[in-house]
């Protein structure tokens, strides 16, 4: 029975890439407009503006989409971030006990 040309086999090394991507300033846009819209929403809270597990999944948001930035940038924005959490969950009411 002959194969089909078209048809890639499913058992083949994949093809390697000729050089690695390179991230361009039209990748990061998209990835600094989020990150920094999460950023303002947290600056601009009275209270934590999530339930605890949106507000963990924020971070951990900012956490991964910020390795699109130079290291400084990133950095930065983390640490401006955790700042913002900290503040919030200084604010939350504590359990009485």
């Amino acid at each position: 029975m002959a194969s089909d040309p078209s048809q890639l086999d499913l058992f083949a090394a994949p093809p390697q890439a000729d050089a690695p991507y390179r991230v361009t300033e039209a990748d990061r846009a998209p990835v600094r407009r989020d990150l920094y819209a999460l950023l303002e929403k947290a600056q601009k809270a009275e209270r934590l503006p999530w339930d605890y597990t949106q507000a963990a999944l924020a971070e951990m948001r900012v956490d991964s989409m910020s390795k699109w930035l130079p290291d400084d940038e990133a950095a930065h924005l983390r640490q401006l971030f955790a700042d913002e959490l900290d503040r919030l969950y200084a604010l939350e009411p504590q359990p009485e006990g």
